[in-house]
């Protein structure tokens, strides 16, 4: 049964090589590939908001310092430095008119804080959402080594490709050859020829979550890397 499904791809190859002029003239095996780990993090990453409500300018901008200053004294009793904290954006924005038509204006101040000590991820999270004035918290993990990780799953990706060619290699009574094409990203014009259109290559669940969970677990990271190959066919 195999040996059929084969042979009906290989016929199906020869009328889309007819058709498609960007097919290449070789006869060939299109596979993908794919590997995955899941790991535990060693970075955590913190984005937050300071909301101010106050319609007075000064008002306004005085209780976003003071929050900052909050911010950065709860870094020192962690013993991190202020440099992990920076100032993403400061903006001033109109709410829509309330029933009285007056219009009510937010002070908002975006911060970015990055934690390479996860033993202080707990006691650091905690005391952020504490203080007044903090919304849109999330968090994000990663690793110091992503992209040796990305590396081997790369090849791993390319060794599960490699290996399903082989199978269907051997249905067609034929031997896989050199490589002949490779992407990290789904070849499109050969994918969608043949309607195997693909996400990206590459996912990584950063372990992303807003306040709603509990911002204070640390979340494990599952790497995903697929390759789409090209093998000549011997």
């Amino acid at each position: 049964m195999l040996r059929k499904i084969a042979l009906a791809c290989a016929f199906a190859l020869g009328v889309l090589n007819a058709e498609a002029g960007d097919l290449p003239s070789y006869p060939f095996i299109h596979t993908g590939g794919s590997a995955s780990l899941n790991v535990q993090p060693d970075i955590g990453e913190i984005d937050l908001e300071l909301l101010s409500s106050e319609q007075d300018l000064n008002a306004a901008w005085t209780t976003v310092t003071t929050r900052l200053a909050d911010i950065r004294a709860l870094l020192n009793q962690q013993g991190m430095a202020e440099t992990e904290l920076v100032s993403q954006s400061i903006s001033r924005t109109a709410r829509k008119a309330d029933a009285s038509g007056v219009v009510q204006l937010d002070t908002r101040c975006a911060l970015h804080v990055v934690v390479r000590d996860l033993s202080k991820w707990p006691a650091l999270v905690n005391g952020l959402l504490q203080l007044p004035n903090v919304s849109d918290f999330a968090v994000s993990f990663s690793r110091s080594d992503r992209e040796q990780i990305e590396t081997q799953l790369v090849a791993e990706a390319v060794a599960d490709a490699r290996h399903k060619a082989a199978t269907i290699g051997k249905g067609m009574g034929q031997q896989v050859g050199a490589v002949r094409g490779i992407a990290l990203s789904p070849l499109k014009n050969l994918s969608n020829a043949f309607g195997l259109a693909t996400a990206d290559g590459y996912r990584g669940n950063t372990g992303r979550s807003g306040a709603g969970d509990n911002p204070t677990l640390i979340a494990s990271i599952k790497m995903v890397q697929s390759v789409d190959v090209l093998f000549a066919i011997k």
